[in-house]
């Protein structure tokens, strides 16, 4: 089973350089903030993924269900309602929009440290499948294992594709066999067994 894992090292889209988001309400999350600036959350993806402006925290829902009524643009949310609710739903909403910028900054943040806890849990796993496919790579072609290298002195990254199974390969991400100093796919293939001219 081939794991081809690509992780965006920058996931916000910052290049029109204006603020691009919107806010609104949810009765089960209350304040929301969408930011548009996240790729995650391009037209044309299925989920797109609100900001908790209580907590900064974020959580993804399906697109289809950021519809009024589980989810109303700020000004409409105002718009229904009176009295002392409105009052204090103002009050929240310009508190929020006077600290909009470190309120995102944050939820940014907590954003890329659950992203890059993710990307460590997946990288090691497409290391471990790595390794148990390469061991098994060398069982069938009948040679002794010879152990992989870590840790690539060279600060580039080189990419490759896999000859077998033509998964991407990424130097600063997959380990390579110490026989052949080929990059090892999580399909187990490296260069050792490869079938054709070697430059």
């Amino acid at each position: 089973m081939s794991t081809n894992i690509r992780i965006a090292l920058n996931p916000f889209d910052l290049s029109n350089g204006k603020a691009d988001h919107w806010i609104g309400h949810s009765t089960e999350h209350e304040w929301v903030l969408l930011d548009r600036q996240l790729t995650a959350n391009a037209s044309g993806s299925s989920h797109v993924i609100l900001y908790h402006l209580t907590d900064c925290q974020w959580f993804s829902i399906d697109r289809q269900v950021w519809n009024s009524p589980a989810y109303i643009f700020h000004q409409k949310y105002l718009d229904g309602l009176r009295g002392d609710a409105l009052q204090d739903a103002k009050a929240r909403l310009s508190n929020i929009q006077g600290h909009l910028s470190e309120l995102l900054n944050a939820c940014r943040a907590n954003y890329l440290a659950s992203m890059s806890q993710d990307r460590t849990k997946l990288l090691a796993e497409r290391r471990e499948l790595a390794l148990k496919a390469h061991k098994n790579h060398f069982v069938q072609l009948g040679r002794p294992y010879p152990g992989t290298l870590y840790g690539r002195s060279s600060s580039s990254n080189r990419m490759a594709h896999c000859w077998k199974c033509g998964a991407h390969l990424e130097s600063r991400i997959d380990v390579a066999c110490m026989a052949c100093h080929w990059m090892i796919c999580s399909c187990g293939a490296c260069g050792c067994g490869y079938p054709g001219p070697r430059h």
